[in-house]
């Protein structure tokens, strides 16, 4: 596990400072990065544990140059004690991410739609998904501005 979260933080970390000049001397900073897991699985764990990179390691060091903590929270216990509300409030559970993607959509529709015929909107829309296609960088709005744009 701790060998996934350090390729995952290295990916984001390299994404995050690709504008940077990595060898300048001015410090860059970074986000804080935080490793944390819910454990409800079979096997019977401690209430609260962690892994650490060091540990896989083949040669042990006092103080390794390098270290990646991933603390374990055991919420088995928790979810078979209070199942049935669990299971209420997960029915009920607020999306943000989805709330936010709706929204987005329907400004980006109301916006489009104003004085835009709908041969003009499926342009747009067509060309926006081949921006992404080519760019999966480019998110699907940012693809429809360039699109709108280039087609006026």
């Amino acid at each position: 596990m701790p060998l996934r979260d350090l390729y995952y933080v290295s990916d984001i970390y390299s994404r995050d400072c690709s504008n940077e000049d990595l060898y300048s001397s001015k410090m860059i900073k970074i986000k804080t990065p935080r490793f944390v897991v819910f454990y409800n699985g079979r096997d019977i764990q401690e209430e609260c544990f962690e892994y650490k990179l060091s540990d896989m390691f083949e040669n042990h060091d006092e103080e390794p140059s390098l270290e990646l903590k991933v603390k374990v929270y055991n919420i088995k216990d928790f979810l078979m004690r209070n199942r049935e509300a669990v299971m209420h409030t997960s029915l009920y559970e607020y999306d943000e991410e989805k709330h936010i993607k709706n929204e987005k959509k329907i400004s980006y529709e109301d916006g489009v739609c104003d004085g835009v015929d709908q041969e003009k909107r499926d342009a747009i829309e067509k060309l926006a998904s081949h921006f992404v296609s080519q760019d999966s960088e480019l998110s699907l709005e940012e693809a429809r501005k360039k699109a709108m744009t280039i087609l006026g």
